[in-house]
């Protein structure tokens, strides 16, 4: 699994953040600040392209998994320091 598959399951398992936590959009922008600490140029263009498609998928993670799962990912992410803390976030 690569990076980027990873970046997207942590940013699907974000979505569970709830009304009070990150939004779709700030999770998206979180890992693309992320990645352009530590990440590849590709990998961050990739992200930037695809920010439509994370933001999409967040919002359907959090219908799917519920608020409260949501929001506690989410907050994880948005409190990662690295890239890797932030996949770490899904497990």
């Amino acid at each position: 699994m690569t990076t980027l598959h990873k970046t997207f399951g942590v940013l699907t398992c974000a979505l569970f953040l709830g009304a009070c936590g990150p939004s779709s959009t700030d999770i998206c922008d979180k890992m693309i600040e992320l990645a352009k600490k530590e990440g590849s140029d590709a990998m961050v263009k990739k992200l930037e392209e695809d920010r439509g498609e994370c933001i999409a998928a967040m919002d359907s993670a959090k219908e799917m998994q519920g608020a409260m799962k949501f929001k506690e990912s989410g907050n994880c992410i948005m409190d990662a320091a690295t890239f890797k803390d932030a996949i770490q976030c899904r497990e």
